[in-house]
């Protein structure tokens, strides 16, 4: 089985528990004729497809339905090479103070604000991976071919939710970790566009009964990072 456990962002959000099912690759529920149909292996595939969104710049938003009857919303858009950032975050319902956060990077200066608070300039701010991409492509073990454009990702993700760093969802690392308590992977579906560009991530969980999706869009590729002008 896989877990999928609230833990941490770059600042404290809300908590919560999410468990999915087991990662064998799944079966279609109607019955099929035999041979079952197969799954190519497309490791080498999918490699350069997830370099050249890496590349990119994009834009992302992240929907999702957490335990507790909570919500997460978050919106950005990232440019690695340029370091250019604007990224919201929140999860609802919560005190401002814990569930939300707002980044902007242009590339000199990083400012950051927390609920109701000022905008703060903050010094030291990591871009390396925002968003979750460069480690969620450094923990794939399996990638498997589902349909036209549609691949089974299976990452290899950390079980210490104590001392260890999630990278999911894409567009919102840290706040949800997912693990396997058996030492397996999860299966992230990743869907792709005729340019060859990576376009959705999605995660599907049950908690206590209740399903819960995370999905993460990503749109605008090579589009230029516009940085608002922050004043504190």
């Amino acid at each position: 089985m896989t877990t999928v456990k609230s833990y941490r962002l770059a600042l404290p959000l809300a908590a919560a528990l999410l468990s999915t099912g087991c990662i064998s690759l799944p079966l279609p529920e109607a019955p099929e004729p035999s041979p079952r149909p197969t799954y190519p292996i497309v490791v080498d595939e999918f490699t350069p497809i997830l370099e050249r969104t890496r590349a990119s710049s994009y834009a992302y938003s992240v929907d999702g339905t957490l335990p507790g009857g909570k919500k997460l919303a978050a919106s950005g858009a990232f440019d690695a090479k340029a370091k250019r950032l604007v990224s919201k975050l929140e999860i609802t319902p919560g005190s401002l103070q814990s569930g939300y956060q707002e980044v902007r990077a242009n590339g000199k200066e990083t400012w950051i604000k927390i609920g109701a608070m000022d905008w703060q300039s903050r010094r030291g701010f990591d871009l390396t991976d925002p968003t979750g991409l460069n480690s969620f492509a450094e923990a794939i073990q399996d990638v498997r071919l589902a349909g036209p454009n549609l691949y089974w990702v299976y990452v290899k993700t950390d079980s210490n939710v104590v001392q260890g760093y999630s990278f999911l969802p894409i567009g919102a690392p840290g706040t949800v970790s997912a693990y396997s308590p058996l030492g397996g992977a999860i299966r992230v579906n990743v869907t792709t566009d005729g340019a060859g560009l990576i376009t959705s991530f999605v995660i599907e969980a049950d908690s206590d009964g209740q399903k819960h999706r995370l999905t993460t869009t990503l749109s605008g590729h090579g589009q230029p990072v516009i940085v608002p002008v922050t004043k504190r």
